[in-house]
């Protein structure tokens, strides 16, 4: 897992489970120090938007244990990054509707 070296936090994490373990509070994670990527997934604050890799990860730890990230998603994580642009987003499978973007 990449953490963040300035503050040791992991790159995207579940808030509810930083809130449980006492690292954090609801009120502080809409706050300046985090950033929410989607419903409760967050990673530290930096100074640029989130890229794909970022995405992906938080798009990973979104479906842990329970689905699978799929194209752009997935070559990005294994470090074959092939997306033709940084804006492209994250991507999980679906059963209904074969491969589809995460609504944030």
């Amino acid at each position: 897992m990449r953490v963040d070296r300035r503050a040791g936090w992991p790159v995207a994490f579940r808030g509810s489970l930083a809130v449980a373990a006492g690292l954090t509070t609801w009120a502080r994670l809409p706050g300046p120090r985090f950033q929410r990527l989607f419903p409760d997934i967050y990673c530290p604050a930096g100074d640029e938007p989130p890229d794909l890799h970022l995405r992906s990860l938080g798009a990973y730890r979104l479906v842990e244990g329970r689905g699978v990230l799929a194209g752009y998603s997935a070559a990005a994580l294994l470090d074959a990054d092939c997306a033709p642009h940084r804006d492209v987003p994250a991507e999980i499978p679906s059963p209904a509707a074969g491969s589809a973007p995460i609504p944030d």
